[in-house]
This record gives structure tokens, C-alpha cells and sequence, in this order.
């Protein structure tokens, strides 16, 4: 068994890579799960030309603290949404792939959306057509890089 956990708890940006693992340090965790899910935000590290640089300094540090990462969150954001946010929210997504790919993080969790509202079955075929051709979009990037995604919660939940 590996005991792990996130580095959402204890970051708000992604900013400084080696911070990050360094506050690991002394917990005795060997096991992180990265969270991307803050990681939309102006010159977020990937969203810049400074991503892999960034991941470098990441696998740096983790390989010095003696710590692997186990599993990654992606990055929030509206997967039904439109324009330059939701390509903004799909290279973020495409990118976190890229970065699990590099760091031999084998998953990746993604949470499905629905569109709010009233459930309906009308809603439930709009969100399950919706968030597959989200996902679609990420299938070429995860092939390349040996990622899996992991569906967290349903969108099925309001629907």
C-alpha cells in the first residue's frame, strides 16, 4: 500500500516547484499526488514557455526529497464553456498530461461537469455528449504520454 498525499493542501499557485515538494520534507510521505487544479492563472507554469523547465526543476526536487508522485489532479475549469477560457482550460489539460507523461505519473484525475440547471433526461444526453467530447480532445495528448484520466465524481449526479 501506498500511503500519499495531495499538494493541493498546501499550494495556491504553482509558482515555485521546489517549494512545493519541500514542504514534504519531514512528513514521511513518499507518495504525492500533484494538483494541477489551481494551475489556470496568468503566467501559471503551464501555461507558459517555461512548463518544462518548471517540470524539470519539480522532478528535480522530488528525486532529491526521495518522493514520487503517485497520481496528478488536473486543472479546473468549465469543460463545457466556449472562446479563449476554454482553450485556455484545454491547454492547461493537455499540458498537465505532458507533465504527467515527463514525470512517469501513469494517472491522471479529471473531473466530469454537468451544465447545471434542472435534471432532465434532456440534460443528462447534453452533459454525457458534452463531457465526451471533452475528453476526445485529450485522447491523442494521454496516448502519446501513457496517461491515464480517471473520472472523479459524475456528471450524472444532477442529471
Amino acid at each position: 500500500m501506498k500511503l500519499a498525499t495531495t499538494t493541493a493542501d498546501y499550494q495556491r499557485r504553482l509558482d515555485n516547484p521546489a517549494g512545493i515538494i519541500d514542504f514534504f520534507k519531514d512528513t514521511g510521505f513518499r507518495h504525492l499526488d500533484l494538483n494541477f487544479y489551481n494551475g489556470i492563472y496568468a503566467q501559471s507554469p503551464l501555461l507558459d514557455d517555461s512548463w518544462q523547465k518548471w517540470t524539470d526543476i519539480l522532478q528535480i526536487a522530488a528525486s532529491g526529497n526521495h518522493k514520487k508522485f503517485c497520481q496528478a489532479n488536473a486543472p479546473a475549469g468549465n469543460l463545457h464553456g466556449e472562446g479563449g477560457d476554454f482553450d485556455t482550460f484545454l491547454l492547461a489539460n493537455l499540458r498537465s498530461i505532458e507533465i504527467c507523461g515527463m514525470l512517469k505519473i501513469p494517472n491522471l484525475v479529471i473531473h466530469a461537469q454537468d451544465i447545471g440547471g434542472y435534471p432532465s433526461c434532456q440534460n443528462r444526453l447534453m452533459n454525457l455528449r458534452r463531457n465526451k467530447d471533452f475528453f476526445a480532445k485529450l485522447y491523442s495528448a494521454m496516448e502519446e504520454n501513457g496517461v491515464n484520466l480517471l473520472l472523479e465524481n459524475s456528471c450524472d449526479r444532477h442529471a
